[in-house]
């Protein structure tokens, strides 16, 4: 699926173009059905006064079709519905809009968006390991799930997509303000894709169904199928989706399919809705996809796989505020792995307000606006480069918003406003990158074996799968802490560079796969520095056993040169305390240190300009000194925090979860 058939609107260097000038991805969501029309207009003036160029708008489903084949965009039935009312109001304030109708939203809505005429039949329905009706979503929106390639449920997006396209593309760009489209939203059927939860739905699994299919297309013969998973099939007809762990040791090739599986089942939904929209000739927007939070990185919803069927992708970031440590943590590794998978880092969805709703009310207010903006500082300092603040507006479920349910501006703009202006106002913020010497190895595989027995009640087994993923979050962790900005390396995505990242850190264990080993191998020959941990070097000898020489030149026996390049290896998690001076001692430099262990620094630069963010993450206040080289001054960039300017060798003092950005001019 192309990113957008109209070159007038396109991606260049990590940064959004719009007839040849670049414009901010800068967003705020407005979902003009939920809120009185005549607070439409004072929403989007505000909105502008925030500096941001770009509404985001829902269109939800159920309202716009509550009846099978029955649909209002003009607000006969509802004055809110008039869609074009609105796309008028954004064109004479000249912002422009990212448009996203499904099929599902989420958005707190019932059903999640979908009609409840959809959801009621029951041939469509999602089914779990035991046959079993998933009701999806949450509480009290829940409802049973559509099967996303189910032929019935496609038709009816397809009649759908067409009554939307019908109206939205004479103001496509360049005729119109319409310059993005999201194609679903978070797929992840409502919330409710863990490994036995979906989908057995008879399309999927039954007799001749997409997962047979799948497989013949992926091995071709059954004979090498039966090699992989261990069985003795006679046909691919035969082979049946696995519906618990009872052999998983024997036959781990097999849970491992259905993962992949999932995954590209994800991928071909979000591209068949791309599909429909250039059918209907909508192929002048950029298409976007977004992600949500799973207990493992990147599956079932593949990062990577689902931008390459979209356009552009991005992770929503909703940690609970305030931000803890292990919150953070959480944030800055999404941000560290869009920045390696994702053709720009920024967020579809950042939060902004809170929900309300029976069953998970929140008290108004309760929040304040400091916690926002250290979340939207936070993912600034570690690189995302786009945002869309969600929901900019208050609306039904919605509250504490920048604004409120009669469009006007409350104390949380405070949050937003400075954030917007340091990506304005700052020289070339869009084309500011830091420098990462040191890399953490994100091993796909690892990561869907700990999604394969996420739900298993054997903790032993469960445990031993999980180990390597868990193993790789705890490094990635010590790593951050001790202030090295760890980036994250993947494999399916790009291949190393010993050159831009002159260290790396591996999880290794037994069932590591050979092709891994290969190009950690490459890596190392052309002179990077690996240091591989494992819970035991003798378990994993016969795999790397060339690696494990007596030692040379006097490298001790947990280290070996390699081509131009050095391993060294770790037992176990006594000696990975020890792994950031381990990493500091072999000539790991950080680009800019800190006295106080609490405290992180992030550097960004560009030729014109250079920002320092300091940052206390914990829940006491910190006082530190920081020491950049060239020993430059830094000069504070916003009156919300102190206005004094920060040299290097003087103390600066740091509320708890706080940061302060400095700027130097390099002009």
């Amino acid at each position: 699926m192309s990113a957008s058939g109209n070159e007038l609107v396109e991606l260049r260097n990590q940064q959004l173009w719009v007839n040849g000038e670049p414009l901010p991805l800068i967003s705020g969501e407005v979902q003009f059905f939920r809120m009185d029309c005549q607070v439409w207009e004072t929403t989007l003036l505000n909105l502008k006064k925030l500096r941001i160029p770009i509404v985001s708008t829902y269109l939800s489903w159920r309202r716009f079709e509550p009846f099978e084949g029955e649909f209002d965009f003009e607000g006969r039935t509802d004055p809110r519905l008039d869609l074009l009312a609105f796309i008028d109001l954004c064109i004479k304030h000249g912002l422009y809009l990212n448009v996203k109708p499904g099929p599902w939203i989420c958005a707190e809505e019932k059903n999640g968006g979908y009609p409840d005429w959809l959801v009621e039949k029951s041939s469509l329905q999602v089914l779990d390991s035991n046959d079993r009706v998933v009701m999806g979503y949450n509480y009290p929106f829940q409802s049973p799930i559509p099967s996303y390639l189910h032929p019935d449920y496609l038709n009816a997006v397809e009649r759908w997509m067409r009554a939307v396209d019908a109206k939205i593309k004479p103001f496509l760009y360049p005729k119109g303000p319409i310059i993005l489209m999201q194609l679903d939203n978070e797929p992840c059927y409502t919330f409710h894709d863990a490994f036995f939860e979906s989908d057995y739905n008879p399309v999927n699994t039954g007799e001749n169904g997409y997962y047979q299919r799948w497989l013949k297309d992926r091995y071709l013969s059954i004979d090498v199928l039966n090699q992989a998973h261990g069985r003795l099939y006679q046909g691919f007809d035969q082979v049946r989706a696995p519906r618990s762990l009872e052999d998983i040791n024997s036959h781990f090739s097999a849970y491992l399919d259905w993962a992949i599986f999932k995954e590209d089942l994800l991928c071909r939904h979000v591209d068949q809705m791309g599909k429909f929209h250039c059918q209907n000739g909508v192929n002048g927007p950029m298409f976007t996809i977004n992600y949500n939070l799973h207990p493992q990185l990147s599956t079932p919803n593949n990062w990577s796989k689902l931008e390459q069927v979209s356009g552009i992708g991005g992770f929503d970031y909703y940690p609970s505020l305030p931000m803890n440590w292990p919150d953070f943590v959480t944030m800055v590794l999404a941000v560290q792995y869009s920045l390696r998978v994702n053709r720009m880092p920024w967020s579809p969805e950042i939060m902004t307000g809170i929900w309300q709703f029976e069953g998970q009310e929140n008290e108004s207010g309760k929040i304040a606006p400091e916690s926002f903006r250290y979340l939207y500082l936070t993912c600034l300092a570690f690189g995302l480069k786009g945002l869309n603040f969600y929901m900019l507006a208050d609306r039904d479920n919605w509250i504490d918003s920048p604004i409120d349910a009669d469009g006007q501006l409350t104390r949380y703009a405070q949050a937003v406003e400075p954030v917007v202006k340091l990506m304005r106002s700052v020289p070339g913020f869009f084309e500011m990158n830091t420098e990462q010497p040191c890399g953490v190895l994100f091993n796909h595989r690892d990561a869907r074996a700990a999604f394969i027995v996420n739900q298993d009640s054997n903790q032993e087994r469960k445990n031993a799968y999980s180990r390597p993923y868990n193993a790789f979050l705890k490094m990635y962790e010590l790593l951050l802490r001790a202030n090295i900005n760890p980036a994250l390396e993947d494999l399916d995505v790009c291949d190393l560079d010993p050159v831009r990242r002159p260290f790396l850190v591996a999880f290794l264990h037994p069932k590591t796969q050979a092709e891994l080993l290969e190009a950690l191998e490459a890596y190392v020959d052309q002179g990077g520095t690996l240091i591989l941990v494992t819970d035991s070097i003798a378990a994993v000898n016969g795999l790397v056993e060339q690696f494990l020489q007596p030692a040379q030149h006097g490298l001790g026996k947990r280290a070996a040169l390699h081509g131009r390049g050095k391993y060294l290896f770790l037992d176990g998690d006594a000696e990975l305390q020890d792994l950031p001076k381990i990493l500091q001692k072999n000539g790991l430099r950080l680009p800019v240190a800190a006295d106080n262990p609490e405290i992180l620094t992030v550097l960004r630069t560009n030729e014109s300009a250079s920002l320092l963010f300091v940052i206390n993450p914990g829940s006491e206040p910190q006082k530190t000194k920081v020491n950049v080289p060239g020993n430059w001054t830094f000069t504070e960039l916003f009156p919300f925090l102190a206005e004094t300017p920060a040299q290097t060798g003087k103390a600066i003092e740091l509320s708890a979860r706080s940061i302060r950005v400095f700027m130097q001019d390099l002009g």
